[in-house]
Parts: C-alpha cells; sequence; structure tokens
C-alpha cells in the first residue's frame, strides 16, 4: 500500500544536505569530545552526579549503555567510538549503521546524565536522530572528491528534507512566541538578566541606562524569531527569505559567542544550508551547467517510502509534545518576584496535557527529548547561585571563593548548582528532592575534597548564596538567601 500511493514527493538536490550531515558530523564530533573532557565531572561514578537516585526519581531514564560503577577507561572508550563515528559521518561515508550507532550513543548519555541535559544536548539529540533518515548522496565523500566526481546535480526524493523543514519551522515558532509570554521580554530586561547568567561567555549589561537599547533588541528578537519558522517556504531568491536568514544567523552567531551555547547554535546556522539550498545551487550553476536530464529530474515525483512516513509520525509527535505551551492559559506563568523564585504554572485543559503527555512518551520511547520554549523561563530563572567554601575556624579560616578551575562554569554546572538550592528543571516530589540536595552535596564536597589541592584531608564547610538578577536595581544581584550552610564536611 505504502509503495503505490502517489504523492508529491518531488527529486530535490541531495548535495546540500549532503554537506549539512557532514558539518553535522564535525560538530559531533567536538560535541562527543566534550563530553569525553567531562567525564570525571558527570559520567562515572566518583563525579558530581548520583546516577542510581537519579535513576530511582526518574525510572524512565533507564539505558543500556552505561551502569553504576562502570570503570572509567570503558566510559572513556564509548565517548571514543563516538568521535570516531563522528569523523565517519564527517567524512562522508554513505553507511546506514553508522548515524544509527551514534544516535544511540547520544540517547544514552543524554539519559545518563538526565539531570543537567540541556539545550546543547537537545539538539545534538535531533540532529543526530534526523542524520538517521534524511537521504544520504555521498556528494562529498573523500571518494568522490579524489576522484573529482562531487554530486552537484545528483537529486532524491526531497519528502523527508520537507518534515524536517517542518521540524525547525517548529522550532523558531514555537521559540519566538512563547517569548511573547514573559514579562521580562516584553519590558527589555530579558537579555541583561540572561547576560548576568554564571555560564555566560561575555556580560555586555553594565548599568540600568542600558536598558533602552536591550529593549530594542529583546523586541526585534520578539518580531523576527516567529517569522524564521517561514524561511524554508518562501520563494527562492526571496528580499524577504535574505533578510530572515541574515537574521537567524545574527542570533545564533551572539548566541555562540556571548551566552557560549555552541552546538545548538551552530547546529542552527548549518541549517541554513538546506534551506537556501537553491540560492546556493544558483551560484554553483555559474561553474556547472545544468543539463536538460538533470532540469526533467526537478519536476519528477516519485512515492512516499516506508521513511517517509515514519519522519511523518515523529513531526507529528513533536508537534504535539512542544506545541503545548501555546495553549497554555493565560496566567499560567508566576511572575518573577522581587525575593523569592518563581514557578511555572500550567492551567492547560486535561486535553492538551494528556496529548502533550501522550507525544512526549512517544518521542521518548524513540529516543528524543524535546523542547523548544527557549529562555522564555528567564522569568523565572534569573538568579545565580554562588558556592563559598571556608575550612579552618576562628582566626584561621580560609575561604575558597573560586572554584572555577575544579568545577568549570558551564550551563552544565549551572544546573547542578540549581539542585543543591532546591529549583528543578523536572517534576519532583519534595521528599525526593531533600534527597537528590543531601546526595549532591555530599557528592560536591567529596569530589572537592579529591581535586582541590586546598582542601586535599583537611574538613570544610560548603555554603550557598542565592542572588536574583534584577536589571532594572542598582546592585543587579538581589540577594534571596546569603550565605547558608549546605554540608559540614568530616575527612
Amino acid at each position: 500500500m505504502l509503495k503505490t500511493l502517489k504523492t508529491k514527493n518531488r527529486l530535490e538536490l541531495v548535495w546540500p544536505i549532503d554537506l549539512f550531515r557532514q558539518l553535522i558530523g564535525v560538530l559531533s564530533f567536538f560535541y562527543f569530545l566534550l563530553l569525553l573532557s567531562e567525564v570525571s565531572l558527570y559520567s562515572t561514578t566518583e563525579g558530581l552526579l548520583d546516577h542510581s537516585l537519579s535513576l530511582s526519581i526518574y525510572p524512565f531514564t533507564i539505558q543500556p549503555l552505561f551502569a553504576e560503577n562502570m570503570p572509567v577507561w570503558l566510559v572513556k572508550a564509548i565517548y571514543l567510538f563516538a568521535i570516531f563515528l563522528s569523523l565517519l559521518i564527517a567524512s562522508g561515508i554513505r553507511s546506514v549503521i553508522v548515524p544509527v550507532l551514534l544516535y544511540f550513543i547520544s540517547v544514552c548519555a543524554l539519559r545518563w546524565n538526565f539531570l543537567i541535559i540541556n539545550i546543547e544536548d537537545g539538539f545534538m539529540n535531533l540532529f543526530l536522530f534526523w542524520l538517521m533518515i534524511l537521504p544520504n548522496g555521498n556528494s562529498f565523500s573523500i571518494k568522490s572528491i579524489v576522484a573529482g566526481k562531487i554530486g552537484w546535480q545528483k537529486r532524491m526524493p526531497d519528502g523527508i528534507l520537507k518534515l524536517f523543514f517542518v521540524n525547525i519551522s517548529l522550532i523558531y515558532f514555537v521559540a519566538g512566541i512563547t517569548k511573547w509570554t514573559s514579562a521580562m521580554w516584553l519590558d527589555g530586561t530579558a537579555i541583561p538578566a540572561i547576560l548576568k547568567l554564571p555560564f555566560t561567555r561575555l556580560d555586555l549589561f553594565d548599568n540600568a541606562s542600558q536598558l533602552f537599547f536591550f529593549k530594542l533588541v529583546a523586541w526585534m528578537v520578539l518580531i523576527i524569531e516567529p517569522l524564521l519558522a517561514l524561511m524554508p517556504w518562501l520563494r527562492t531568491g526571496s528580499g524577504f527569505k535574505k533578510i530572515l536568514g541574515i537574521g537567524a544567523f545574527t542570533i545564533h552567531l551572539f548566541n555562540i559567542i556571548v551566552l557560549g551555547l555552541s552546538f545548538s547554535n551552530f547546529a542552527c546556522i548549518i541549517v541554513l544550508i538546506p534551506i537556501f539550498k537553491n540560492e546556493l545551487q544558483q551560484m554553483v550553476q555559474r561553474y556547472n551547467r545544468v543539463n536538460e536530464e538533470q532540469r526533467s529530474l526537478a519536476t519528477t515525483f516519485v512515492p512516499l517510502g516506508h521513511k517517509e512516513y515514519f519522519a511523518l509520525i515523529i513531526v507529528v509527535f513533536l508537534t504535539g509534545a512542544t506545541a503545548s505551551p501555546l495553549f497554555k492559559g493565560s496566567k499560567w506563568r508566576l511572575p518573577a518576584f522581587e525575593k523569592e523564585v518563581a514557578y511555572e504554572v500550567h492551567t492547560n485543559s486535561e486535553t492538551v496535557v494528556a496529548i502533550q503527555d501522550f507525544c512526549i512518551k512517544g518521542l521518548w520511547l524513540c529516543g528524543l527529548a524535546q523542547s523548544y520554549e527557549l529562555v522564555n523561563w528567564i522569568d523565572d530563572r534569573n538568579f545565580s547561585v554562588v558556592i563559598e567554601v571556608e575550612t579552618g575556624k576562628g582566626v584561621n579560616t580560609i575561604k575558597i571563593h573560586d572554584l572555577e578551575n575544579t568545577i568549570p562554569t558551564t550551563i552544565r554546572s549551572s544546573l547542578f548548582y540549581s539542585y543543591l538550592v532546591g529549583v528543578t528543571w523536572n517534576d519532583i516530589s519534595v521528599d525526593r528532592l531533600e534527597d537528590l540536595k543531601s546526595s549532591l552535596s555530599k557528592k560536591l564536597a567529596v569530589y572537592l575534597s579529591e581535586h582541590e589541592p586546598e582542601l586535599s584531608k583537611k574538613d570544610f564547610r560548603l555554603f550557598y548564596s542565592l542572588y536574583r538578577i534584577n536589571p532594572r536595581d542598582s546592585e543587579v544581584f538581589i540577594p534571596i538567601i546569603s550565605k547558608k550552610l549546605l554540608i559540614d564536611f568530616q575527612q
């Protein structure tokens, strides 16, 4: 039945998809290289995370690859294998099993470190999934390049590419529209608050006198980001499409340089290649003439295949799982208070909740973990956690404020610290949250005792302070909790 169903699945140039595939392979190489460098921090029993407790709280994160008490060398070997697979994809190898294996490792890694997964992991998870089902024309393989036979004119069915574009449009539309629910985005304080988050690379905000400028920038993002969903569907050569492309490139470049969110935003920049495939092809045609056979192929239509139907089901589930915020009630978000951490209040109808839950579970079974509410959460999470260490007592007290060399400040460490102050990103009961706080506090203390030279074989105390980020205030950082004892560690 599926083989005989005729649809408008036309033959499309495949080299832009191949170039996209290989560049994602390069990105995957650096992604798994980062995971390899963080093995001692997050992926082993001796690290900061309590994987067994995480699994007991979130049993759906079970996976077959990583396990408690797994030797460090074996964890590193898995990531080294993923790096090798990434290089194979980057080299243009035409293989079915390589992207499947790479995706499998990424899914297991994501579930293993579930407590600290973030937008970087989510986007790599998504794009590695698409590598498994997007057409592969082998246009830029090493063999093709050496032989001088780059497949500039080769065409393959574009049904899956169109569904991929639907996913990209969904990302931009949901991410853009949900920012309109944020009071801080509307009043222009969102970007300054984001710039003050611990993991941000460049702090471009100094004082409230800059708020007008950042409000203009915020409103540009509010207007442009939802419109970026139109890019894949606009006419080739359209001036509006080019403007949106420049806007997308600028936003993602800003996120890379200033916020340090490299993998997700580099991936979105790479996506511009297949989105602007026809414009790029026009440039290529100046040097490679198109024969009549290729022109006729461009207007040929073929039946949908099993991969197209599978991709269609995934896109439907992605829509159900990620677009539900658009149907939340008008009072779904608590305001950002001056001296307390606000939490999200869901007022969805039972039907919307049921659809979202069903779609999330369906995607999870396929290894996907996706949410496209990007930085609209700043109203509820505009805070900074500061960890301090003290050793000795009285006049002999020694304070250590900078743990950067031991635990680098990244989005992962920021998420880890948030659990210590009781701020979570996933549903968890109060009693299990206390268990998690206690366990992670002990893990942090043990890790510091083993890796911080000044704390070796010493008793010490860990304190935390929680600051609200308010760009309108002259101090910016408003104390919510000041120097509260986290753990008194005795060696």
